[in-house]
Order: structure tokens, then C-alpha cells, then sequence
């Protein structure tokens, strides 16, 4: 099994009293689950922003051009986001 340092982190933060967890590819889905025992995970991540109990959303994602749809919807939904890295590769990108 893979060791995903993120996940396990968040898992084990006396910050996080939660965890949920989205992975678009399913093999890794089941490998972060089985490590880190979250109260839910899922392939999609609007089912992250539909759930009122979640209100802060750690975005890590690659590729980097996802960060910025990802982070954005979070925020129209009203959440609270740690974002990794930069949300854009360069200055030229629309924010709305």
C-alpha cells in the first residue's frame, strides 16, 4: 500500500474532527480510506460541497489546473479552503 502523508496527517490532526475524503480514481480512493478511516469518502466533490457539516476543505490536488474550479466552487459553497499550492500557473487567469 502507498503512503498518501496528507490524508494521514489530516487523520491524525487533533484539528480535524472529521475527515472526509474525495480521490477521483477509485483504487486510490480505497487505499486513503483504508489508511486514514474517514466519516466519508467519495469520487466526486461536489458531495463534499453539498454537506452543510463540512465547513473547511483542504484542496491538494494534481494536476495544478484543477486547484482553481475546485477551490472556487468551494468558496461559492461557502467553505473554508487550505489550499496546497498556488490556485494558478500565472498572473492572466480570471478569478470570477
Amino acid at each position: 500500500m502507498r503512503r498518501h502523508p496528507r490524508g494521514e496527517t489530516l487523520s491524525r490532526s487533533a484539528l480535524v474532527d472529521k475527515l472526509h475524503i474525495c480521490e477521483i480514481r477509485p483504487d486510490r480512493l480505497a487505499e486513503v480510506k483504508a489508511l486514514t478511516r474517514p466519516a466519508t469518502a467519495t469520487l466526486d466533490y461536489q458531495d463534499i460541497l453539498k454537506n452543510p457539516a463540512i465547513s473547511v476543505v483542504y484542496v491538494c490536488t494534481t494536476p495544478e489546473q484543477n486547484h482553481f474550479p475546485i477551490t472556487r466552487d468551494c468558496l461559492k459553497a461557502g467553505k473554508h479552503v487550505l489550499l496546497e499550492k498556488p490556485s494558478r500557473s500565472s498572473c492572466g487567469r480570471r478569478t470570477s
